[in-house]
């Protein structure tokens, strides 16, 4: 068997042992393909599996050893001038900054990785949510508002309810911030009802925020909450978001 031959069976199944969950298996398997791509001095393979097993170390909140993982990653796939691949392991060390508290670390890698997305407006959405987020939690409120408006634009654009539903629910906490309630229960209704529609929920850490926020609007507003959110849970999706005041135009690409 080529060298080639066994690097893709140990990279494929650490990929499938990833997805079904088996992060045992998927480490054990990545770090033999690993070690294949640095015995036969292949820099690709390496910097590919670096990233795999970064992904591995965040998945069990081994945030420490993923950021070590992604930054040698990162050099490399620098280094070879692999743009696409670069942006997203720079996507996820601002991911690693912001678990860890480092907001201004994390806005400075999503920068850098949202200039690499030009062509991939997906990978944009992302990267521009992920801006708003760390700028609210690094409480850059204006700077928060203008990256969720450029998100729900472009997400409405392509369709993308999950992201849009991320960024209305980051939208809600911003208008409880700002002093807007009435507003902040109209949005957290339009992101409830995105996410009803997709058949998602938020990852839980963002959803511990979402129903905080939820929470302390609700008390500001009483009834007054529930009659608004439930409005705009019922409106026609863009019509709801040109009255909530976050639809702005989709941006030039960077």
């Amino acid at each position: 068997m080529t060298p080639e031959i066994r690097f893709r069976a140990l990279a494929g199944s650490g990929a499938i042992a990833t997805r079904l969950g088996d992060l045992d298996l998927a480490q054990e398997r990545k770090e033999a393909a690993l070690a294949l791509g640095r015995e036969v001095a292949d820099e690709l393979w390496i910097a590919r599996e670096l990233s795999d097993l970064g992904t591995i170390a965040a998945m069990r909140e081994e945030y420490e050893a993923a950021s070590e993982l992604f930054e040698e990653s990162a050099a490399l796939f620098r280094k070879l001038d692999v743009p696409s691949r670069l942006g997203t392991v720079l996507s996820n060390l601002g991911h690693i900054a912001s678990q860890r508290g480092d907001y201004e670390l994390a806005i400075k890698y999503t920068e850098e990785a949202l200039e690499l997305e030009s062509s991939h407006k997906q990978n944009q959405a992302i990267s521009s949510y992920n801006l708003g987020s760390h700028n609210l939690q690094a409480g850059h409120l204006e700077q928060a508002r203008d990256w969720l408006e450029r998100t729900v634009a472009l997400t409405l654009e392509l369709g993308f309810k999950e992201v849009m539903a991320y960024a209305l629910a980051a939208f809600a906490r911003l208008c409880l911030l700002e002093g807007d309630p009435t507003r902040g229960a109209y949005l957290a209704g339009i992101a409830d009802r995105q996410l009803a529609d997709a058949g998602l929920q938020l990852q839980p850490s963002e959803q511990v925020l979402f129903d905080e926020a939820k929470q302390a609007l609700e008390q500001q507003l009483g009834d007054e909450f529930a009659e608004t959110h439930d409005e705009a849970m019922a409106a026609p999706l863009e019509e709801s978001l040109r009255k909530g005041g976050v639809l702005a135009e989709t941006p030039a690409s960077p």
